[in-house]
């Protein structure tokens, strides 16, 4: 399943997209991950959630995979912001 919610008008709105799946690291336990985009002044927050992943060293791995993903992600957005005109 995957899902792209729109909320809102023009450059104020709210994006949620979730997608589901499994892997080795659920144990074969089919799980959501959802991420909220959310306009905040001249920058957006995001939010990642991922429920129901094993809290074991698999498990933990999502963790450490999802935080060098937003990183790059944000260093990637961030270095188009700060390209001199």
């Amino acid at each position: 399943m995957r899902r792209h919610v729109p909320e809102g008008r023009g450059s104020a709105r709210r994006v949620i997209l979730e997608d589901t799946g499994m892997s080795e690291a659920t144990q074969g336990v089919e799980s959501v991950v959802s991420v909220t985009f959310e306009p905040r002044g001249e920058r957006t927050e995001v939010t990642l959630r991922h429920p129901g992943v094993p809290d074991d060293e698999m498990g933990r791995r999502h963790e450490e995979g999802w935080t060098w993903v937003l990183s790059m992600v944000g260093e990637r957005f961030s270095s188009r912001l700060s390209v001199p005109a």
